[in-house]
């Protein structure tokens, strides 16, 4: 849980002022930070998938106890559940309703939006991959699109066809 709460005052700081140079020395104080590093890889990283959309993630239920849930809860971390999210990443009712018990029992009301925003992936800093990779070398895996070359020149293509 305090992992969360280190994350939250590192966004707060990050969207404190809209400059790019600002947020790139907030980056600049917390690379070193082991959880920081793992939430924004959480976030940013492509090859992780939740399977959980804004609507999935807000969809209503009866609340149960979940038997997936084996944990005691105060055992539970957010990193525990977020790596579980990585592994089951279908967007079954199962995972929504861990979600929800976790967000009514172990999370406060300053941090539910930035954990509905983490497990969507849908957080919003206003800094991008390739800021967070030039401060924190190849933290988030990026996909170079290689360069084309003209499969006919221009001459070529030209010529009538008889």
């Amino acid at each position: 849980m305090k992992t969360l709460y280190k994350f939250k005052k590192f966004v707060d700081e990050v969207l404190a002022d809209n400059s790019r140079i600002y947020k790139t020395s907030i980056i600049e104080k917390y690379k070193d930070d082991e959880d920081i590093k793992y939430y924004l890889d959480f976030v940013y990283n492509p090859y992780i998938i939740t399977g959980l959309s804004e609507k999935k993630a807000s969809k209503k239920f009866h609340f149960k106890l979940n038997p997936y849930l084996h944990l005691p809860e105060d055992k539970r971390t957010v990193k525990q559940f977020l790596d579980n999210l990585k592994i089951n990443n279908t967007g079954r009712d199962e995972d929504i309703i861990d979600y929800k018990f976790y967000q009514f029992t172990n999370i406060t009301e300053e941090c539910k939006e930035l954990f509905f925003n983490i497990i969507t992936k849908n957080l919003k800093l206003g800094i991008g991959v390739k800021t967070i990779n030039k401060i924190i070398p190849n933290l988030i895996p990026t996909f170079n699109v290689m360069l084309a070359n003209k499969y006919f020149d221009d001459d070529e293509s030209n010529e009538k066809v008889e």
